[in-house]
């Protein structure tokens, strides 16, 4: 995180000490059989783990574009697609407008730990990451299904995308017809 950015001073800067906090995820770290399978988790990905990751996919798709950490305000983080620019919110193809279904549905069916997860039962539209937002004291970083990279109220519907590191021994494997990650030693 910037340096002189004090966590536990605002509202959203409280709940990404909660989601930071390797003592609050420690049920992860099992597997349904009770073999450990991870070192340590965390509630979410910090916004420079999520850009890490994000950057080393979009290399491959020409219409989606990098984004980045952006330096912080005293509330939290920008993001931005280039290393000049600060905003509160851009979208994965580096527009101000949300992605058009077709490529919502080609981003989402091809890399789906981007997205979160959304069904009829689910009123998830977003999930947070483990930054706070520089757009408000009360706003987070958070990942849309429309492909927004954003900040988000605290107190509004969002999702959780714990992250485990796992062993070195575990490996994760992705089945694309049943859409689910299936962990091994």
């Amino acid at each position: 995180m910037a340096t002189g950015y004090s966590l536990k001073k605002y509202d959203n800067s409280k709940c990404v000490s909660n989601l930071l906090d390797t003592d609050n995820w420690t049920s992860f770290l099992d597997d349904s059989n009770g073999t450990k399978i991870g070192q340590y988790a965390i509630g979410g990905p910090t916004l420079e783990m999520w850009c890490e990751s994000w950057n080393s996919v979009v290399n491959s798709h020409s219409t989606f574009k990098k984004i980045y950490a952006k330096d912080t305000n005293e509330y939290g983080y920008y993001v931005s697609s280039d290393t000049t620019e600060k905003q509160n919110y851009l979208y994965m193809n580096d527009t101000t407008d949300s992605l058009s279904s077709t490529d919502l549905s080609e981003l989402g069916q091809q890399f789906p730990m981007y997205f979160p997860h959304t069904s009829l039962y689910s009123n998830c539209s977003s999930y947070l990451l483990a930054s706070p937002s520089a757009q408000s004291k009360y706003y987070f970083v958070t990942v849309s299904y429309t492909g927004r990279v954003g900040s988000c109220y605290y107190n509004n519907k969002n999702g959780l995308r714990p992250v485990v590191c796992l062993n070195s021994d575990v490996s994760a494997t992705y089945d694309a017809n049943t859409k689910t990650y299936t962990l091994s030693k």
